[in-house]
């Protein structure tokens, strides 16, 4: 198998996911935040980068190690010195322009608009998690910068688009403290706020004054904001950004919107010193850095959304200037290493990327690379736990985790979409899919071990193969269920060993949209699908001689998206429209919802616990991208102790939650759902009696919950977290 390589490419990659048979609406690194959420279910945020133009910001740690934080789903990415480590700051935390900074120790800190509430925050890596607090509930945050001081305490400048007015933040070690520095305009856009630290820590501020069109710069002089006009040649100051030399006097890039083009103004030690940089550019997403000669390098983006990535650097003479690449957005963040040599954050195409001066050419690598994946994807664990993920882009491609790297090759070079992926019990990958330049066929590809066969199972006109859906039997062979767009069926293509049986499984209507094929321990087919005609979520099953129908449910065209497995008692479970599920309890259908969502898998853990992977867009931007979650069905376990020495009665708070103080007579311990009431037959007489809940086989056993008495009944224990 040959890995697919472009222009440095570095895979985003995180360790391996521990989940088993997820397919997901996009090809992603699997990282992992734990709140809880809901009555029985754990919600967990996977990935999604969202509308990379809201922002990203880059700083460089003691090492010269590269740090970025983008949004709109506020991420870090961090490189290690081999691989690019990704993971989300919060739990769908929705952020406006980050402003990133790394203290003394290494550990990133960010500033940020909260895109939700609209509230400015910060974020600090603690070591061990991501400390968040809210610096202004007032405002409508534009432009966050943040600065550290000498001891690591964070500042933050901003324009607070909703008051008008440009504003400082700093945290004294035990409060922020907010002071307005300058008002200016109420809803401008373009304002934005660079701030740095001067030695004594002391924050300088450049920012454009929308009222007068000028470039401004303001200084704090330690009882007071010292205020300046810089430039006030026409309609000049957009997407300021400011330097601070060594000897603390300052510079500015800017965007002169009279002339068109990118300007720099230095404080000579007299006076202001302005001159064009860029005359042709339409500049935005400026971002400045001085090296120790005070020499600047300034990165921007070449138009008003997106644009040539640009650099412009001063040689000493000249102002040397690159364009690095093409369909650039939402701003820029550059550094200098120890050598003086540029890097810059920025996003391309969805994509977080970072370019570095090698001191001959720029090395521009992708950080987290989210595929333009289209139309669904599927991901298989190995026997090793090592994931593998059928997608398409233009191709159907196929990618594998190997333990320390993603591989990625094309397997049909016509197409891909609704691809559905397998392996077999030595490992080797096989998909079916509808190849869509391929007259709209159902097709299969399967690895033989050194190339991919790839055959056409039904040739029918139209959308045959949509929504497919690919099981292996025991001994290999595959099966697939899938919809005939031509008749509008729900229909099931299997391998005999020679050649390919296809029949029409459900032609009532139009029917056979979101199919999903398990096979039962005696490797009868099933099929969960949506019925378009009657909007129900059906199940259709093999029972040995005909198929077999049944409405699982009709509420609200439930059955969009689909995933069906068996459980260990041979009972089928359903997850639909996003986190919902219906069990077959051997008597009927129970039915709960987690979340709201598409895109759904399910799997099943050892002790019959469903984890359902679906697509979410919890950040409500233009173009915003999914997220992917998972949603967990917990149990827990209830202990009963009795403890001596204390007066009868029930306690809620500060219980001694300790195994030494567990009651082992039966039924106890009794293994529950969160959220109920379980009922303790102790006499009323008893002594003091407590209760402690550990929730079963998917968080820490360090993770102690309560329970407490129910007032519904003097017998009720009602299990809380």
């Amino acid at each position: 198998m040959m890995a697919l390589r472009g222009r440095r490419i570095t895979s985003g990659a995180v360790a391996p996911s521990r989940w088993a048979g997820i397919s997901v609406a996009a090809l992603v690194a699997l990282t992992l935040a734990l709140p809880l959420r809901g009555a029985n279910w754990s919600v967990e945020h996977l990935d999604g980068t969202g509308d990379l133009h809201y922002g990203t910001s880059l700083a460089l740690d003691s090492l010269d190690r590269p740090v970025i934080a983008y949004a709109e789903s506020l991420h870090v990415a961090r490189w290690d010195g081999s691989t690019w480590r990704d993971e989300p700051v919060g739990f769908d935390e929705c952020a406006w322009y980050p402003s990133l900074a790394v203290d003394a120790t290494g550990n990133p800190a960010i500033s940020y608009a909260e895109a939700v509430t609209g509230y400015l925050k910060f974020a600090r890596w603690t070591g061990t998690a991501w400390d968040l607090s809210t610096v202004d509930a007032s405002a409508l945050p534009y432009g966050t910068s943040l600065a550290l001081d000498g001891v690591g305490r964070p500042a933050i400048a901003y324009y607070d688009y909703q008051n008008g007015t440009v504003k400082y933040a700093h945290w004294t070690g035990t409060a922020w403290v907010l002071s307005t520095v300058d008002s200016v305009e109420k809803g401008a856009d373009g304002v934005r706020a660079s701030l740095r630290l001067d030695g004594a820590g002391n924050p300088a501020i450049a920012y454009n004054d929308v009222v007068n069109r000028d470039l401004k710069y303001a200084r704090w002089t330690g009882t007071a904001w010292a205020i300046e006009t810089v430039d006030s040649a026409g309609d000049v100051g957009s997407y300021a950004a400011l330097a601070l030399d060594g000897a603390g006097d300052p510079a500015i890039a800017y965007f002169d919107g009279t002339q068109g083009g990118l300007k720099y103004a230095r404080w000579t030690g007299a006076a202001w010193s302005v001159e064009m940089v860029d005359a042709t550019a339409l500049a935005t997403g400026m971002s400045l850095a001085l090296d120790g000669a005070a020499n600047p390098a300034i990165s921007y983006i070449n138009g008003s959304s997106s644009g040539d990535l640009k650099c412009a650097r001063w040689t000493g003479t000249a102002w040397a200037i690159d364009t690095l690449e093409w369909s650039a957005g939402g701003g820029t963040s550059l550094a200098l290493d120890g050598g003086g040599n540029p890097v810059i954050g920025f996003a391309a195409d969805f994509n977080t990327r970072y370019a570095r001066w090698t001191g001959t050419a720029w090395d521009i690598e992708w950080v987290d690379r989210l595929a333009r994946a289209e139309i669904a994807t599927s991901v298989k664990l190995d026997g090793a736990g090592n994931p593998a993920i059928s997608y398409a882009t233009d191709d159907l491609r196929y990618a594998h985790w190997t333990g320390s790297a993603w591989i990625y090759e094309t397997v049909d070079d016509v197409g891909g979409e609704y691809s559905s992926l397998a392996l077999d019990a030595a490992g080797n990958p096989a998909i079916s899919y509808h190849g869509r330049a391929s007259a709209d066929h159902l097709k299969y590809a399967r690895w033989t071990g050194t190339a991919w066969a790839v055959e056409t199972v039904d040739h029918n006109s139209g959308e045959t193969g949509w929504f497919a859906s690919l099981a292996l039997d025991g001994a290999g062979n595959p099966a697939i269920s899938y919809f005939d767009g031509t008749n509008r069926d729900l229909k099931y293509a299997r391998w005999t060993g020679t050649a390919w049986a296809i029949e029409t499984v459900d032609s009532a209507g139009e029917v056979g949209w979101y199919t999903s094929l398990a096979l039962d321990g005696a490797g009868n087919p099933a099929i969960s699908y949506y019925d378009g005609t009657s909007g129900n979520l059906k199940l259709a099953r093999w029972t040995g001689a005909a198929w077999g129908f049944e409405t699982v449910t009709s509420t609200s065209d439930p059955g969009y998206a689909t995933s069906l497995v068996f459980d260990g008692a041979g009972n089928p479970a359903i997850s639909y429209g996003g986190a919902s599920l219906a069990r077959w309890t051997g008597t009927a259908w129970q039915i709960e919802t987690a979340a709201a969502g598409s895109s759904t898998s399910l799997v099943l853990d050892g002790s019959g616990n469903a984890a359902i992977a679906y697509v979410a867009y919890p950040c409500i931007f233009p173009n915003s991208l999914p997220h992917i979650h998972v949603a967990r069905q917990l149990t827990a376990v209830l202990y009963r102790g009795v403890v001596a020495g204390l007066s009868p009665g029930w306690q809620s708070s500060a219980l001694p939650l300790s195994a030494a103080n567990d009651d082992p007579t039966p039924p106890f311990p009794v293994s529950t759902a969160l959220g109920s009431l379980e009922t303790d037959a102790l006499p009323t007489a008893a002594p003091l009696v407590l209760y402690r809940v550990l929730l079963k086989g998917t968080l820490d056993a360090g993770n102690l919950l309560r329970a407490v008495k129910s007032g519904a009944s003097p017998g009720q224990v009602e299990l809380r977290y």
